[in-house]
């Protein structure tokens, strides 16, 4: 039986074509990510402002957190997301 796959689609605002990230994860495990390590196709640029959506083929729970280290006076920011009752896909 394949692996639920999901999807990270990353969007800096400055251009219109994103890059995108797929990882398979076993049922009822966590996949940690960061954002600054991704490389491949291409990493994201230090200071570029993004968007990210993360899909799924099967109904997961996201949690994002954020750390803002661009200055002494860390922010961090944390958001969960349950799946919708709508129909999905990767």
């Amino acid at each position: 039986m394949p692996l639920p796959c999901q999807r990270i689609s990353l969007n800096p605002t400055a251009r219109c074509n994103g890059t995108a990230q797929l990882w398979c994860v076993p049922a009822r495990r966590t996949r940690h990510v960061r954002f600054n390590d991704l490389k491949d196709p291409e990493p994201i640029p230090r200071g570029t402002e993004f968007s990210s959506i993360i899909r799924s083929d099967v109904p997961i729970v996201a949690q994002h957190t954020r750390l803002d280290s661009r200055q002494a006076e860390n922010a961090l920011l944390s958001t969960v997301a349950y799946p919708s009752r709508a129909e999905t896909s990767v």
